[in-house]
Order: C-alpha cells, then sequence, then structure tokens
C-alpha cells in the first residue's frame, strides 16, 4: 500500500511527468471530440508514459552500439 501512496503523491512528481499528462489528456480529448483515433490514440500514449512515469530519460531507450 505505501507503494501506491509513494506513486501518487505529487511532490515526488517532476515537471516532465505533469507535462506529459498534461499533453495526453489535451491531446487523447481533442482527438476523440474529432473523432480522430490515431491522435487519441497519440494521447492516450503520452498519458500513460505520464501515468506510469516512463519514457526515453537516462538513455534507456538507446541502441546498444556493436
Amino acid at each position: 500500500m505505501k507503494t501506491i501512496v509513494s506513486f501518487i503523491e505529487p511532490a515526488s512528481w517532476s515537471v516532465m511527468r505533469v507535462l506529459r499528462i498534461a499533453i495526453g489528456a489535451m491531446v487523447t480529448y481533442q482527438g476523440v471530440t474529432d473523432k480522430q483515433w490515431i491522435i487519441a490514440g497519440i494521447g492516450a500514449l503520452f498519458l500513460l508514459q505520464g501515468v506510469l512515469n516512463i519514457g526515453c530519460a537516462g538513455g534507456s531507450c538507446a541502441v546498444p552500439k556493436k
């Protein structure tokens, strides 16, 4: 239970996390209201990244060199 509370606690959120959630919510809403489902899907991706706090920070998405 403690991990859920620390996950939701806004004090531990970074600016990028809040920005991803805000952009994702706006783009998803706009895509759904305009019935542009591809745009809504892209917005949902940003929203999911913000909620789960995942992204390519710290080189986690880097392609390994051979």
